[in-house]
């Protein structure tokens, strides 16, 4: 009677260890990795760094060289459009808004010129001068978005005052 009773100790003994170690098996475990915590809002209408003229990539502060960036982008169009000299009988005073892209790539596109002008002969020959020669625009340092070089575009206003001969 005792060896049963030693038996029945052991087998409980054992189904109650069992049921302690297994007790893992019964329940999900939660494998946490720790992952990286990834930022998931990305603000579009902004960029980390503005496009780069070369003279503009040594100044420390970022207001100044998307100014510099501005000054230096309003020159080469202005030196555009000065190789397509404009001879009129009539005094023509006008704003261009010229949207342009700078590709991650670092090269420039005009994407459109707009003219208060009604004259479409007047707005597509400046759009065909500007499209011509943009092609001798420097290469860019294109803007950077969270290390990584992204196109952008940009709106210049160009102001064009003729004079009659």
């Amino acid at each position: 009677m005792k060896s049963a009773q030693l038996y029945k100790h052991i087998i409980l003994l054992i189904f109650g260890a069992l049921i302690l170690t297994s007790c893992d098996y019964f329940f999900p475990q939660n494998n946490k990795v720790e992952s990286p915590n990834i930022d998931t809002l990305i603000d579009y209408n902004t960029v980390d760094a503005f496009p780069l003229f070369p003279e503009c990539k040594d100044i420390p502060s970022r207001d100044k060289q998307k100014i510099c960036f501005q000054i230096k982008m309003a020159e080469h169009i202005n030196t555009l459009l000065k190789e397509g000299v404009i001879k009129t009988t009539s005094q023509n005073n006008d704003t261009l808004m010229v949207l342009l892209k700078v590709l991650q790539t670092g090269k420039t596109q005009i994407v459109s010129v707009k003219s208060k002008s009604n004259n479409k002969a007047y707005i597509q020959f400046l759009d065909s001068i500007l499209r011509g020669n943009i092609v001798n625009m420097p290469t860019l340092q294109p803007a950077i978005k969270r290390g990584i070089p992204v196109t952008t575009q940009f709106e210049l206003p160009i102001i064009i005052k003729s004079t009659t001969f």
